[in-house]
C-alpha cells in the first residue's frame, strides 16, 4: 500500500555535478510531501535514509555536513514547529518536538531541505528511501503498525564541457628561462586543440576512444611567449574533425620583458620606480622628467655619444656639483654647483681684448700696449681695482675702501679726511690707540659732542653747548645729582627723585606708575592697589582682605565673609562653619562638624567626622559618610543606622537595606520586609517577567496575562477560569 503522502524530489542544480580532485561540488536536495487526500494526515515521523560512500549509487561520503531544515506551506502556521534533524549516520527525521502527531490539512505540502551536501565523486543514480509513520487521509482502512516505504532517485553526473582553462604562471621571465604550463580539466571524449593569438595551433590533445567517459587534468607544456598572448582553448567532438566548432575558452600571458619583433607604436615609454620618460616627436624623441609642472626636458646618461651636432641649452659635469656651460646668444658662460654660481676657467693661457663681468654696468679689464687699464660700466670709466697688496710709491684716489662693499671707507674732502661704512655715507668708527682733538662732536650743529677741558670732560649738545647727556652702558662714579634717571631708549622705565623719596615710572603713557623688581624688599608699610606673588606669601602678623577675608588672634583659624567656592578638593582638620553657601567640585574632608547656614554642593564624595547641618539644600555627586546627617528638617539620621525621610523621596539608583525596609503611603504600609519575606499591603503588579522560585499566595484575586491574547488564567469566586490550552505533563486529579 502507497504512503498516505505523495513525495517529489527535487535537486539544485537539476543535475547533481560530482566532485574531482581539489573541485569539491556541494548540492541540495528537495523532498516534498504533500497531502492529496481531502481529509488531513496525521503524521508521527518521516524519515529520509540517504546511501553514505564512494561508488556510484553513493550520494556523499561526509552527512555530517549537511544541514537539515523543514517548512510548510500554506498560510497556516504551526503552533509548535516540527524539527527534521540527522538521527544515526545517513538518518534524518522529521518529527513533533514533543513526540506528538502533526496534522497536514489537505493541499498542503511538507518541504523537507537538504543542503550543502558534498556530492561523492562517480556519476550514477541515487535512491533515497522514505520512511512515513501516518494515519488517516481518505482510506478508511486501519491504522498501520508500521511505517510505509517510498524510494526516490536522484542523478549525479560529471561536467560535459571543459573548464578551469588557465595558465600554471600567467607571468614570464623568457630571459631567465620560464616555461609555459597550460592546464585545464575536461571529459577524455572530446578532441582538444590549443591555438595561440594568430590561431595557430601550438598544442593538440585527441579523444580518448575507451567505453568509459571520465574526467582528466590535461597540463601540456608549450613554447613560452616573448610577448603578452591570448591562448584558446577549443573543445569538439571525436567526429568534428578541423572544424573545431564546440566549446571555447581563453587565458592570458604575459612576458615580464616583452619583445617586439615588428617594433610596436606609442606615444612615449616610461620608468616603474623612476618615473623619467621617452617621448617620440616627429624629429625624433624627447628624453623627460617629472617636474613641478609635469614633464620637462630631462637628463640622457650614456657611457659615450657619438652624434654629428649637438644643440643644447647647457652643458654640465656628470655630478649636480660639477661645473656647467651655459650657450647665450652673446658666447659662453661657466658656472659650477647647483645654482648659478659663476665657474672657474683652467687653460694654460686666455688671449682676449678685453675681460669683463657679466653685466654692462660691471667692470672689465682693457689690455693695451702699455699695460692694463681698470673700467667699470658701458663708458669704461675708471674703475676700481682690488688686491690683497700693492706696492705702489704713490696713490692719488678720491677715497679709500675695504674689500667687501659692507667694509669701511675713507673720503678725501678739501677739510681732511671723513670715515664711513657700508655701501652708503654711514659714518664709520677710528679704532686708534690714541686721539688729540680740542672736543670731539656730531657733524651737525644741533648734536652733541665732548670738550675737554683740563678739569675733565665736559658733555653738551647743540650751537650754544647746553649741558647735554651721558649714555653709557656703565658708569663708575662718586655720586650722581640729577632730577630723573631712565633706561637707555625712549621707551625704558625711569626714576624721579621728589622730595619724599623716589617715584618708578613706566615708560609709555604718561607718568603711569612702573614696577619695581627685587630679590628682598624690607618696609616699614606697603600701600598698593594689588599685588602679585610669585612664589609663597608669608604674613607674621594677621591678614586682612577687605570685607571678604581676615585672620583673628587666638587659635589658626580663617574667617570668609562671603561665599567659599573650591575648584578640587576641600580639607579641614577641625569644624568647617560657612554663614552661606558652601560649595566644591571636588572632594569635601572635614575632621570636625559641617554646619552651612543655606546650601550644601559637594561635587565628590563627602566624609565628615562630625556633624552635617545644611538648613537647606544637599547634594553630593559621590559617598556621603558622616556620624550624624540633618538636612533642613527633611531628612534625619536617628540612633546608630535608622534613616528617616520627612517627605517624597526619590531613588535613581539602587536602594538597598541590609535589614528590615519599610515604605509607607498615607493609608499606612504599602510593603514590609521582615524574616526574609516581602509583605505587599496594595495591589501587586508585574508588567515584565516574572519568576518564583517558591509558592505565591493570592488572598484575593490573582491573574496571569499575555502580551497580545489578554489573560490566560484567572482566580476569582472561588474558582479558577483558564482562557487557553492546557497541557499536563504529569497526572491530573479533581475532587469532582
Amino acid at each position: 500500500m502507497p504512503a498516505l503522502l505523495n513525495y517529489e524530489i527535487v535537486t539544485d542544480p537539476t543535475s547533481l555535478q560530482v566532485s574531482s580532485d581539489g573541485v569539491p561540488s556541494v548540492g541540495t536536495v528537495y523532498v516534498i510531501a504533500s497531502n492529496t487526500h481531502q481529509a488531513p494526515v496525521k503524521w508521527e515521523y518521516i524519515d529520509v535514509e540517504i546511501p553514505v560512500g564512494k561508488d556510484p549509487e553513493h550520494l556523499t561520503e561526509d552527512p555530517a555536513a549537511i544541514t537539515a531544515s523543514i517548512s510548510k506551506t500554506g498560510a497556516r502556521k504551526w503552533r509548535v514547529a516540527p524539527t527534521f534533524a540527522r538521527e544515526g549516520e545517513a538518518r534524518f527525521r522529521a518529527k513533533d518536538p514533543y513526540d506528538e502527531p502533526v496534522t497536514l490539512r489537505r493541499e498542503e505540502a511538507l518541504i523537507l531541505k537538504l543542503e550543502n551536501i558534498p556530492v561523492s565523486g562517480k556519476e550514477g543514480l541515487v535512491c533515497l528511501t522514505i520512511h512515513e509513520k501516518s494515519e488517516g487521509g481518505d482510506s478508511v482502512a486501519a491504522e498501520r503498525s508500521g511505517h510505509y516505504t517510498t524510494i526516490l532517485g536522484v542523478a549525479k553526473q560529471s561536467s560535459k564541457a571543459p573548464r578551469n582553462f588557465r595558465a600554471e604562471s600567467s607571468l614570464l621571465d623568457v630571459d631567465a628561462g620560464d616555461s609555459l604550463v597550460l592546464r585545464w580539466d575536461g571529459p577524455s571524449n572530446l578532441d582538444y586543440w590549443v591555438l595561440d593569438a594568430t590561431g595557430t595551433e601550438v598544442h593538440y590533445a585527441p579523444a580518448s576512444r575507451a567505453g568509459v567517459v571520465t574526467q582528466e587534468g590535461y597540463s601540456p607544456y608549450v613554447e613560452a611567449p616573448k610577448r603578452g598572448t591570448t591562448y584558446t582553448l577549443v573543445a569538439a567532438a571525436a567526429d568534428a574533425g578541423q572544424a573545431r566548432a564546440g566549446y571555447f575558452l581563453t587565458t592570458t600571458v604575459h612576458a615580464r620583458i616583452p619583445e617586439f619583433e615588428s617594433g610596436t607604436r606609442t606615444l612615449w615609454v616610461e620608468g616603474t620606480a623612476a618615473k623619467g620618460r621617452v617621448a617620440f616627436a616627429e624629429d625624433g624623441v624627447a628624453v623627460q622628467k617629472v617636474g613641478s609642472e609635469g614633464h620637462v626636458p630631462g637628463r640622457v646618461a650614456a657611457d659615450s655619444a657619438d652624434v654629428q651636432s649637438v644643440k643644447t641649452v647647457l652643458v654640465r659635469g656628470r655630478g649636480d656639483a660639477d661645473g656647467w656651460i651655459d650657450f647665450p646668444e652673446s658666447g659662453v658662460e661657466v658656472f659650477h654647483g647647483p645654482g648659478r654660481d659663476l665657474g672657474t676657467v683652467d687653460a694654460d693661457t686666455v688671449k682676449a681684448r678685453q675681460v669683463r663681468g657679466r653685466n654692462e654696468a660691471d667692470g672689465g679689464i682693457d689690455f693695451p700696449e702699455r699695460g692694463v687699464n681698470v673700467f667699470h660700466g658701458p663708458q669704461q670709466e675708471a674703475g676700481a681695482l682690488i688686491a690683497r697688496q700693492a706696492d705702489v710709491d704713490s696713490v692719488k684716489t678720491k677715497w679709500v675702501q675695504g674689500r667687501t662693499d659692507s667694509a669701511g671707507w675713507i673720503d678725501f674732502p678739501d677739510t681732511g679726511i671723513e670715515v664711513f661704512h657700508g655701501p652708503n655715507r654711514d659714518l664709520g668708527t677710528v679704532d686708534a690707540d690714541t686721539v688729540k682733538a680740542r672736543q670731539v662732536r656730531g657733524r651737525n650743529e644741533a648734536d652733541g659732542g665732548i670738550g675737554f677741558p683740563e678739569s675733565g670732560v665736559n658733555v653738551f649738545h647743540g650751537p650754544q653747548q647746553e649741558a647735554g647727556t651721558v649714555t653709557a652702558h656703565r658708569a663708575d662714579v662718586t655720586g650722581v645729582n640729577t632730577a630723573w634717571v631712565q633706561g637707555r631708549d625712549g621707551g625704558a622705565g625711569w626714576i624721579e627723585f621728589p622730595a619724599a623719596g623716589l617715584n618708578v615710572f613706566q615708560g609709555a603713557g604718561n607718568r603711569q606708575w612702573g614696577t619695581v623688581a627685587a630679590g628682598k624688599a624690607d618696609l616699614d608699610d606697603l600701600v598698593t592697589a594689588r599685588a602679585l606673588v610669585k612664589e609663597r606669601l608669608t604674613v607674621q602678623g594677621g591678614l586682612t582682605v577687605g570685607d571678604v577675608l581676615e585672620t583673628q588672634e587666638g587659635p589658626s583659624r580663617l574667617i570668609v565673609h562671603g561665599r567659599l567656592e573650591a575648584e578640587e578638593e576641600v580639607s579641614a582638620h577641625r569644624r568647617l562653619s560657612v554663614g552661606g553657601d558652601l560649595s566644591t567640585n571636588g572632594d569635601l574632608t572635614v575632621h570636625g562638624d559641617v554646619h552651612p547656614l543655606r546650601n550644601l554642593e559637594v561635587g565628590g564624595d563627602l566624609t565628615v567626622h562630625g556633624d552635617v547641618r545644611p538648613l537647606r539644600n544637599l547634594e553630593v555627586g559621590g559617598t556621603v559618610s558622616a556620624s550624624d546627617l540633618t538636612v533642613g528638617g527633611k531628612l534625619t539620621t536617628t540612633g546608630e543606622y535608622a534613616l528617616t525621610v520627612h517627605g517624597a523621596a526619590v531613588f535613581d539608583g539602587k536602594v538597598n537595606a541590609n535589614q528590615h525596609l519599610s515604605v509607607r503611603g498615607d493609608g499606612g504600609w504599602v510593603i514590609h520586609t521582615n524574616d526574609e519575606k516581602v509583605a505587599v499591603h496594595a495591589n501587586f503588579w508585574v508588567s515584565g517577567e516574572s519568576l518564583f522560585h517558591g509558592k505565591v499566595n493570592a488572598n484575593k484575586h490573582l491573574s496571569v496575562r499575555n502580551e497580545g491574547v489578554g489573560w490566560i488564567l484567572h482566580t476569582g469566586d472561588d474558582k479558577v477560569a483558564i482562557q487557553a490550552d492546557l497541557r499536563v505533563h504529569g497526572n491530573l486529579h479533581a475532587d469532582s
